[in-house]
């Protein structure tokens, strides 16, 4: 076990726990202080938060595997397609579900569609479909980096950081996970920049960095994927980041309008450094190193990070950057957590007993993040290769089903609530079928392309129903148009 870079990794769990603590201690006794911090988290805390909570564990192990092994096709993907599925959300979003004062994305179904029962059942189940399987990710980001760099045991470390995850988040609520998350920002950011400029002045410069690492691996620097796979990474992030439930959940909890407005814009400029540096240097780095189809190539392409950072990290800034690995794996999984939380009893729970006390809403809530964490932890003790493969397919189901429903249902009047749930069904559901046969053999489509296919027939269908359910001079249409009316209003007279 290495000593220093334990003790150091232990002072940052003690520091989030103690958060959590003192957050605790200022009475989260309500939904809105617990899942959105009330709505009142400034515009520097929030970009640094919506940063840490997107750029998660998988970023720094899963992307950067994927490079290393197949090509930066997937990086340059993930780049164009995160950037602007930013802009996206920033343009066509986040001012409006701002300005509707909400808990949750499913909330904004609520809303939007009269308060139908099944439509947040069914979002919430979808969202806890994809973020547990997204959480495995993370668990084993944490404890594989735990295992390689401090010699802990790989199911103790599983053990450990759920304890930590779910005590923070649960009694922190969205304060706790936002300050944590800003700290943990700074740390991701400065250590996925810091390890290429090490490598680069190691490996004689950029440029014959880059170039050894092409003729060891021609495919590198190629496409590397079928056309369709990079299209439909790239779409994937595209359309994720404005349905992203925990990034939605930032959103709401902005200053105002504005302040989610800007968070988007700066979190997308954030992100995309942070992957054109780190991403292609790191991958870059490894492959002179450890090159592929040789001895020395690594047998995880996981480990890709975590291999060129003890190459060329003292043994101090090792301890940073494990901390730093592990701040990345914290932040996205207390996000993933509280929106778990927030599905299961804010929408889930509450449209089935709506007469449920707040405090026994809140209590639910807890005791879910308990039950997604363990169960998460279970699932991520036999996990497969490459992470981000795991988790943007996991995302790509859910984003299947619930980017129509949010921006049309924000821009289109005539969006209904069966049209919604249509584009729930059709969408996350044809998502599961064609990935299910796909994986089976049954059919043969090249990875990712299973969305290309689902994320435009759940549109469709959601056309197709509301145009033959919208009925323009019922009461309820009529309400609806007016409540879409005021929050175009009031977002744009706040943006503007």
């Amino acid at each position: 076990m290495k000593i220093f870079e334990t003790l150091l990794v232990c002072a940052f769990f003690l520091a989030y726990i103690l958060i959590g603590v003192y957050f605790n201690r200022k009475a989260l006794d309500n939904r809105s202080d617990f899942y959105v911090a009330s709505g009142k988290v400034n515009l520097p805390i929030n970009t640094l938060a919506t940063f840490a909570a997107f750029a998660s564990g998988g970023s720094f192990l899963g992307s950067i595997g994927v490079a290393y092994s197949f090509s930066l096709s997937y990086i340059w993907s993930a780049i164009v397609g995160s950037v602007s599925g930013f802009i996206i959300a920033s343009v066509l979003v986040a001012p409006y579900l701002s300005s509707m004062k909400l808990n949750s994305l499913v909330d904004f179904f609520k809303e939007r569609y009269n308060n139908w029962k099944v439509l947040r059942i069914v979002g919430g189940a979808i969202v806890v479909v994809a973020f547990t399987l997204y959480l495995v990710s993370q668990y084993k980001a944490a404890g594989i980096t735990a295992e390689y760099l401090l010699g802990w045991d790989y199911v103790w470390t599983l053990l450990l950081v759920t304890i930590i995850f779910v005590f923070y988040t649960s009694i922190g609520g969205m304060w706790a996970v936002t300050m944590t998350e800003a700290i943990q920002a700074v740390l991701m950011f400065i250590f996925m920049i810091l390890l290429p400029i090490f490598a680069v002045i190691n490996l004689g410069g950029p440029a014959k960095m880059i170039s050894k690492a092409i003729e060891i691996s021609p495919n590198w620097s190629a496409l590397g994927v079928p056309l369709t796979t990079a299209i439909g990474f790239a779409l994937v992030w595209t359309f994720t980041v404005s349905c992203f439930p925990h990034i939605s959940m930032r959103i709401l909890a902005s200053k105002s309008s504005n302040v989610a407005q800007k968070t988007m814009g700066y979190t997308g400029l954030l992100y995309g450094i942070f992957c054109l540096v780190g991403f292609i240097g790191v991958s870059a780095a490894a492959l002179n190193l450890f090159p592929i189809g040789t001895e020395q190539a690594l047998k995880d392409p996981d480990y890709a990070y975590i291999a060129v950072m003890e190459q060329y990290f003292p043994p101090v800034l090792q301890g940073f950057a494990t901390a730093a690995i592990i701040a990345a794996v914290l932040s996205t999984t207390s996000g993933l957590l509280l929106a778990i939380s927030v599905a299961v009893s804010n929408d889930i729970w509450s449209s089935i007993f709506p007469n449920t006390k707040e405090k026994t809403v809140l209590r639910i809530g807890k005791i879910s993040i308990f039950v997604a964490g363990i169960v998460s932890a279970l699932f991520a003790l036999n996990p497969p290769a490459l992470l981000v493969i795991l988790y943007s397919q996991a995302t790509a189901m859910m984003t299947s089903g619930f980017f129509g429903p949010l921006v049309l249902g924000i821009w289109w009047k005539k969006a209904t609530k069966q049209g919604a749930l249509a584009n729930m069904i059709v969408g996350s559901g044809g998502f599961i079928v064609l990935y299910a046969l796909n994986s089976l053999k049954v059919i043969a489509l090249p990875t990712f392309a299973e969305f290309l296919i689902a994320l435009p027939l759940g549109l469709i269908a959601n056309i197709i129903v509301s145009n033959a359910t919208f009925n323009a001079a019922s009461s309820e249409s009529q309400e609806m148009i007016h409540k879409m009316d005021e929050v175009h209003k009031n977002a744009q007279s706040v943006v503007g």
